[in-house]
């Protein structure tokens, strides 16, 4: 066993990005998302501030719909909208947040069996078992911002470069139908109306490791 000391006082950049963000955790373990949301967030945040790091904090574009009824997402969205508050508009001590929205994350190395649309639309495409994914009631208009890992981390550090306290990431608007529409034609190599950047690296790494 090995083991690495490091001098926390020479971090200057405190990364957190946790918390599950799939339906699966939102309905099993609700309270646990909410803890490590809103509990991490207040931890992590107290040390960024006691070393005089800056600290990143991955928020989702959930945060900013106001829900008129209440939904299974809340123990993620709006716990995440809480944290940006907590973090932007009272910040703790001489902490230096930087917060950024971030959308579907879809990618090489993804897990390959969770239930985030992406996955399930390309084990379906792949598969052609059509019970494996969530059919959405409203999968005509509804309309969602996906960008891959790749790209997102480039946005990350974009932001940090800059100093932008608050931002979201940007990748392409899609709805369902059309996601949908595009990994299908990627995997049948006919023509797509949608470049969706890397789509087709992810679902070759799904091909390769899908059991």
């Amino acid at each position: 066993l090995e083991l690495h000391v490091v001098d926390i006082h020479k971090i200057d950049t405190v990364f957190h990005l946790a918390s599950p963000s799939t339906s699966t955790a939102f309905l099993n373990s609700p309270l646990s998302v909410t803890e490590t949301i809103l509990i991490g967030t207040m931890n992590v945040a107290k040390l960024s501030s006691l070393i005089g790091a800056r600290m990143f904090y991955a928020s989702s574009y959930g945060a900013a719909v106001i829900h008129t009824n209440y939904t299974f997402r809340d123990c993620y969205d709006v716990s995440k909208r809480a944290m940006e508050t907590y973090l932007g508009d009272h910040p703790v001590n001489n902490l230096k947040p930087y917060i950024m929205r971030i959308p579907s994350v879809y990618g090489v190395g993804m897990p390959v069996h969770d239930d985030k649309i992406v996955s399930n639309f390309i084990r379906y495409s792949l598969t052609n078992k059509p019970d494996c994914f969530f059919r959405f009631p409203d999968g005509n208009s509804d309309s969602r911002n996906y960008i891959e890992v790749g790209d997102l981390i480039d946005q990350i550090y974009k932001q940090l470069e800059i100093g932008v306290s608050k931002t979201s990431s940007k990748g392409v608007d899609l709805t369902s139908t059309q996601l949908l529409q595009s990994i299908l034609g990627i995997v049948n190599n006919t023509d797509t109306e949608f470049n969706i950047p890397k789509m087709k690296e992810t679902i070759e790494y799904f091909r390769s490791n899908l059991i």
